[in-house]
């Protein structure tokens, strides 16, 4: 099970939303359902920028740290950094009911920082289908 940090932003209201979830895909429709009191205000948000980690604990925490610097320029720095050339891992094989929807690919985007971590996260899942 895995937690998701995302960034979503409005056009329409030229605003970005910082958040966490278990389901990308299920809570990007409800933001743009209106569900969500702050999102309810437009109904075109579209995912930035997301990272993955293992525990409800870990995701908070970063949400909170992104939250925390108050700074739209940190916030779009995040989106262009991982929608460049940072690190990209291609994970293979079937992982959730988002890459059936097809909202996401099967790359992701990740900080320098958090690559290792995430890289051997993902063997330690991996082991006991190779084996």
């Amino acid at each position: 099970m895995y937690f998701s940090v995302y960034i979503i932003y409005s056009l329409k209201l030229d605003k970005y939303y910082i958040g966490y979830t278990i389901d990308l895909v299920k809570r990007l429709q409800e933001h743009n359902a209106g569900i969500s009191s702050f999102t309810a205000k437009a109904t075109d948000w579209v995912l930035k920028y997301q990272e993955e980690y293992s525990s409800r604990e870990e995701a908070m925490k970063r949400e909170r740290e992104i939250k925390g610097k108050k700074s739209r320029k940190y916030i779009e720095w995040l989106v262009n950094r991982g929608s460049s050339s940072v690190v990209c891992a291609i994970l293979s094989g079937k992982r959730s009911s988002r890459r059936e929807a097809g909202i996401l690919s099967t790359k992701y985007i990740l900080l320098r920082r958090d690559f290792l971590f995430y890289v051997f996260q993902r063997i330690y899942h991996l082991l006991p289908q190779i084996g």
